[in-house]
């Protein structure tokens, strides 16, 4: 359920009833609330006003990585938008897994790594095209071009 408030203390609250705090698994109601991305507060109660209220029956992870994602919604036939599938859930960071290969590299950083509020790491694929294609990524041999792959690697290193 998600409701929306024009004026308010903070952008989310999100409601859990169960979270992990690294350590433990607690069975207990949280309320966590946003404000540009960050966390700002966090209690069983928050007597906060929220733009938006998102009441989760997942667990709430709290700093987590996750570490196969495809946050690539434009071209990876796996992609979501990790701003909206990854952070309500508390996963702060995710690796794709992928989604881009030599040929996409540069555009991929520039819609996908920069200018996010969920940090996004990238396993460059060694298809050429990345997961970009219905059928697999590599249809065939020279689609894998390992040279093609250490080339925009190093580019995008310097």
């Amino acid at each position: 359920m998600t409701a929306e408030i024009p004026d308010s203390d903070c952008d989310q609250i999100i409601q859990v009833e169960r979270w992990f705090d690294g350590d433990i698994l607690h069975d207990s109601p949280l309320q966590v609330a946003i404000q540009d991305g960050l966390y700002v507060a966090s209690g069983s109660s928050l007597d906060l006003e929220a733009r938006q209220t998102i009441q989760s029956g997942g667990i709430l992870l709290g700093k987590v990585t996750d570490l196969h994602a495809h946050p690539d919604p434009y071209l990876s036939v796996f992609g979501v938008d990790p701003d909206t599938t990854s952070l309500p859930s508390g996963v702060h960071r995710v690796i794709s897994q992928g989604d881009a290969g030599a040929l996409a590299l540069d555009s991929f950083i520039e819609r996908i790594v920069e200018g996010r509020k969920t940090q996004v790491g990238l396993a460059i694929n060694i298809s050429k095209f990345g997961e970009t294609r219905h059928g697999g990524a590599i249809q065939d041999l020279e689609d894998a071009d390992v040279d093609l792959c250490l080339q925009a690697v190093r580019r995008k290193s310097e």
